[in-house]
């Protein structure tokens, strides 16, 4: 706590100066020179004098943030941390300056830590470091931060976005297609088509330390991920557009139908919950994580599937640079429709290295087999990928690249009244903007592009995405 020992100090040096010369002339003290006299009585360690000097000051302005922060100085030394706790947030309430708020941030902060309040004691880590003074006092705040979530039994992460995106329905790039082994094109109605809008996703995790040990720990997960759109004006327009020549053929059914499309008809929400174990099972072996989680979902608010999986996952210290990671998992997907059920099958590989300049790049192999009495959800796939991310930010910008290849078979589709074979290319960059901070959190911009190319256009897909959502500095 130096550095707050010094931000306290500062806050009294003027004061002090002026109740030295006050007492020479034995006159009567100013409120500033009864402050720092409050202070100078705490740091002799004569809590009760000081005390009384205190009980007159804020008797006289209960707002008065160096009084109460001397009180809730003198609490925190008197093992009193409920009364630091309320002294201290008076004090952050009534704060003028960044130096006043933060050192009130962190004498709640400590304070909440004594009480084993550790969740309360992060979100004030977070305001003490909004208001942290220079680099030195905000890093020795991340890192009391790192403290407090280690020891914390529980963890909640938030994660919100926002992307503008030239697909939010999953639709075709194509207008025509084959279909059903028919020797001539159909035209694709304009909703079977790409629809671009605006995507938000809004998600929470709150994950809970069962029980730990030298050798191993068992985590509890509830998880919720919800994402709606809304379209574009373009979007409007051609379903509009697509609607008048419905209305022209006579077709009224259908023309409402497409004047009834919203954004929130392709919102997706999850619900899930989850069991985690990670063991030692040797000394020189890095732990092994079991994993097993059960959810449900809905799709434009009507509920789609459950599912249950489990997995396993072993990672390899292949030299002090590198790790190698093996994955495994199955999955069963139950459908509102027992016909639409999936059983699915995944095994993967992840290699990553660390460079001499400290870049981390990965390598990823995943293969995955998906069974389903439907056809179109039957499948194998496999799909091998690899990131990049720098060590270092790039004017204040720490920037992450990745590309992926998947190709996914499926024996027979009846849309194509074949086989049929989809080969996706997506690629990835994110920008985080280490020099913009809000309470620790950073903004992060993220690219994507994504290109499915299928022998059967009505599942061509392109989708160009750009989103922005916030991420923990530490």
């Amino acid at each position: 706590m130096t550095r707050l020992s010094q931000c306290l100090s500062a806050l009294a040096v003027v004061a002090a100066l002026q109740t030295n010369a006050a007492h020479a002339q034995n006159v009567e003290l100013t409120a500033d020179e009864t402050r720092a006299l409050a202070i100078e009585l705490a740091n002799a360690g004569d809590l009760a004098a000081s005390q009384s000097v205190l009980d007159a000051l804020l008797a006289r302005d209960d707002r008065d943030v160096t009084a109460l922060i001397t009180a809730a100085r003198i609490a925190t030394a008197q093992n009193r941390p409920a009364d630091a706790v309320a002294l201290g947030a008076r004090a952050y309430s009534a704060s003028t300056t960044d130096v006043e708020a933060y050192v009130a941030a962190r004498i709640v902060a400590r304070a909440h830590v004594e009480q084993n309040n550790d969740s309360r004691a992060q979100f004030w880590l977070r305001r003490a470091r909004q208001y942290a003074p220079d680099a030195e006092t905000a890093e020795g705040v991340a890192e009391d931060y790192a403290f407090v979530r280690n020891r914390n039994p529980l963890s909640l992460d938030l994660s919100f976005g926002i992307r503008p995106s030239s697909n939010i329905n999953n639709g075709s790039q194509s207008r025509e297609a084959f279909l059903l082994g028919l020797p001539f094109a159909l035209t694709l109605s304009r909703d079977a088509q790409a629809l671009s809008g605006l995507a938000y996703n809004l998600g929470a995790t709150a994950r809970y330390r069962l029980r730990d040990s030298e050798t191993s720990a068992t985590f509890f997960d509830v998880s919720i991920d919800g994402t709606t759109y809304t379209l574009s004006q373009d979007a409007k327009d051609d379903l509009e557009a697509e609607a008048r020549l419905e209305d022209a053929t006579g077709d009224t059914p259908s023309a409402e139908a497409l004047r009834d499309i919203k954004g929130s008809d392709y919102a997706f929400v999850q619900l899930s919950f989850g069991l985690t174990h990670r063991v030692r099972l040797a000394p020189d072996l890095l732990p092994t994580t079991l994993s097993a989680r059960i959810g449900t979902s809905w799709y434009g608010g009507a509920p789609y599937q459950d599912f249950v999986d489990a997995n396993v996952g072993q990672s390899l210290a292949t030299s002090d640079r590198s790790r190698l990671r093996l994955l495994a998992g199955v999955q069963k997907q139950i459908a509102e429709d027992s016909f639409d059920d999936v059983m699915s099958y995944r095994f993967g590989a992840r290699y990553s290295y660390v460079l001499d300049r400290g870049d981390l790049v990965t390598f990823s192999i995943d293969d995955r087999i998906s069974v389903s009495d439907n056809v179109e959800r039957d499948y194998t796939a496999i799909r091998a990928g690899v990131d990049y991310d720098l060590s270092e930010p790039v004017y204040g910008v720490r920037l992450g690249f990745g590309l992926s290849v998947e190709n996914r078979a499926y024996d027979f589709s009846r849309l194509n009244a074949g086989p049929r074979d989809d080969l996706t290319v997506d690629a990835r960059a994110t920008a985080q903007f280490s020099q913009v901070e809000y309470y620790g959190f950073q903004p992060v911009g993220t690219l994507e592009i994504s290109k499915t190319s299928s022998d059967n256009a009505l599942f061509d897909r392109e989708y160009i995405s750009l989103g922005f959502d916030l991420r923990s500095a530490f």
